[in-house]
């Protein structure tokens, strides 16, 4: 996963809540957007199997977003405010977790290396919250 996020990262100034800072952004191709996908699907059933050990995802479907506007964040922040929030390697990997009451539908934000950002999504409700209602 490291060699996959180090690839295509550049320096960039952003505005953020806090004024002008430098970040990365990481630029990536399909390929490596699907196997990184892939690892923060199974990363997301692993801590979902750690924290809610009684939680049943079989019929789940996952969706994975990469982040990379702060604006989003910013706009994000109220549902950011309400997860738990836990952190291995002082900076390395950052992950905030949310459920519903019932378990249906969850929520993961992950930081690696205080840059990139990824959510992920699941539910096995139907229709899932992010699909547009017709």
């Amino acid at each position: 996963m490291r060699k996959l996020l180090l690839v295509g990262l550049e320096d960039v100034v952003v505005e953020t809540d806090k004024g002008l800072q430098e970040l990365c952004k990481w630029e990536f191709t399909r390929e490596v957007f699907d196997k990184v996908k892939e690892f923060l699907v199974r990363m997301s059933k692993g801590l979902i199997r750690h924290y809610y050990p009684n939680l049943d995802y079989c019929n789940a479907e996952f969706v994975v977003r990469y982040v990379d506007d702060a604006k989003k964040l910013l706009e994000m922040k109220p549902l950011l405010d309400q997860l738990t929030y836990d952190e291995r390697g002082e900076g390395v990997f950052r992950f905030g977790r949310g459920i519903t009451p019932r378990g249906c539908t969850g929520f993961w934000i992950y930081t690696f290396y205080d840059v990139t950002r990824f959510i992920v999504f699941y539910s096995d409700q139907h229709p899932r919250p992010w699909q547009k209602q017709a």
